[in-house]
């Protein structure tokens, strides 16, 4: 949680408002394959919607974020879920594909999203 001055509400500055991404991506898969993975479906969708590319406050090198974010990707594809990123960082297509490869969509503008989500999302699950 962020407050408006860009703390962290506690008083303490988040260093360029960076997040613990490593941590955050790891519980997430552990929830995804909890949740969607033992669930009977012909279809499991996991949407991803994020505001930037992967960063952490402890990890100076970015290849290694993104090789992270691969990971997680390929885990849940081995365990069925099909995951898919929806970026609203307007530079998203120079790095999202590293980690999604072709499965993303980059919505620039966020005032879009509640036009474009349900488009994509029937798209998705046809």
């Amino acid at each position: 949680m962020r407050c408006r001055d860009g703390s962290n509400c506690t008083g303490q500055r988040l260093s360029n408002h960076k997040t613990r991404f490593i941590l955050a991506r790891r519980w997430l898969n552990f929830l995804s394959v909890r949740t969607l993975g033992t669930q009977s479906a012909d279809k499991k969708l996991l949407l991803v919607l994020t505001d930037g590319q992967p960063a952490d406050i402890d990890v100076k090198d970015e290849r290694l974020l993104i090789e992270d974010a691969k990971e997680a990707v390929r885990e849940l594809d081995h365990q069925g879920i099909f995951t898919y990123c929806i970026n609203l960082d307007a530079a998203a297509d120079a790095y999202v594909a590293d980690n999604f490869s072709k499965r993303y969509t980059v919505i620039d503008n966020i005032a879009r999203l509640p036009e474009q989500l349900p488009k994509l999302f029937m798209a998705l699950t046809r």
